[in-house]
């Protein structure tokens, strides 16, 4: 009876040790670029790894997109994207997977709009030639 209790102990420490393996490669997995309506995009930057991953990429991308708290800075996730031109036509929805949201837009204008536990900002953006757009949005602590 002793040895099974040993080994149940055993496999419940290893499948523990593998589930928290498991969440610190998801935590520091480096953002994945998408592509909607032919504009690349790419969100994320929780973590030191995956900050950096964000800045290295910053040189492929003409619009960044920052979400904070407002008063204590602290980074936000899980922020609803919403790109249209200046007809009104969606050029990308998506859920921003951290504090940072970057994409390569062609020249135009565009109304960027993010929402966070359903409070929506928007901002007007207008992209010309090379020109690079930075974009801060901040929330008030609820």
């Amino acid at each position: 009876m002793k040895r099974s209790h040993t080994l149940v102990r055993s496999w419940l420490i290893a499948a523990t040790a593998l589930a928290m393996l498991g969440v610190s490669f998801v935590a520091s997995a480096e953002p994945v670029p998408q592509t909607e309506n032919g504009v690349s995009y790419v969100s994320g930057g929780i973590g030191k790894g995956p900050q950096q991953a964000m800045q290295a990429m910053r040189k492929n991308y003409n619009l960044f997109a920052t979400f904070a708290q407002k008063g204590t800075g602290a980074y936000l996730s899980d922020v609803k994207m919403d790109i249209r031109d200046s007809t009104g036509k969606e050029v990308v929805t998506a859920i921003s997977e951290g504090p940072f949201f970057f994409a390569k837009l062609p020249s135009g204008k565009y109304s960027v709009s993010a929402t966070y536990l359903g409070s929506t900002q928007a901002r007007p953006v207008d992209i010309e030639g090379g020109k690079k757009v930075s974009v801060y949005l901040y929330w008030i602590n609820e």
